[in-house]
């Protein structure tokens, strides 16, 4: 569905279980270094590192999945309101991307990682521990990377932390005003040449303030 028109409204699949936990809890390991050399400060199981043997990471994931699982129950409610509260806009948004554009998301919530992450092509995680406000808007940014990661980003070589510019960019587009309150540019978020922006097909460029984050020559 290249044209960019959702012909049904998007869907957002909401879970928590205990063994993508555990998977997702290996992976942070597993990818630690490069965290750490981007910036990035994950959380990990405590006591857990490189050198910790799998039997001693699922002991503490179970032990942390106990309390976890509490807080994903009222997350779910709330997240679904809210979601169901902005629909319209929402799907009125990524209805405007020229790309494939999956119409069912998979949200898995874990303790672990960085804020949020996105598995090509309908997947990505988010951090547990987050405002729902936040979760909002970090499942709006791991959609928007799920969209232009083949097509735009990887087609065009994009490096990671100008990756980020650009979705941060769409992030603040005026169509997602009341969706998404005071959306910011992240500090590690590098500017990008305008071809990049005159390359993305995103059909209401008019709603983006690329302007301040654009390469001068």
């Amino acid at each position: 569905m290249p044209n960019g028109f959702l012909k049904r409204n998007m869907k957002f699949e909401l879970s928590y279980k205990l063994e993508n936990e555990i998977q997702f809890a290996k992976n942070v390991i597993a990818k630690l270094d490069w965290f750490l050399e981007n910036g990035y400060r994950p959380r990990v199981p405590k006591g857990i590192d490189k050198n910790s043997s799998i039997e001693e990471l699922e002991s503490v994931v179970r032990g942390d999945f106990i309390v976890s699982e509490k807080i994903f129950m009222t997350i779910e409610k709330e997240l679904t309101e809210l979601l169901d509260r902005h629909e319209v806009a929402i799907n009125k948004f990524f209805a405007n991307f020229e790309y494939d554009v999956p119409e069912n998301i998979k949200v898995y919530f874990t303790s672990y990682g960085n804020g949020g992450s996105y598995y090509v092509p309908n997947g990505m995680s988010i951090l547990i521990t987050n405002s729902i406000l936040d979760i909002l808007r970090i499942i709006i940014h791991e959609t928007i990377h799920l969209i232009i990661e083949k097509p735009f980003i990887r087609e065009n070589k994009i490096p990671h932390f100008q990756k980020e510019m650009v979705v941060d960019i769409l992030c603040r587009s005026s169509l997602l005003a009341d969706v998404i309150k005071d959306s910011k540019i992240q500090k590690v978020s590098e500017k990008i040449p305008r071809e990049l922006i005159e390359k993305l097909r995103f059909k209401n460029r008019e709603s983006l303030d690329y302007k301040p984050y654009i390469i001068e020559e």
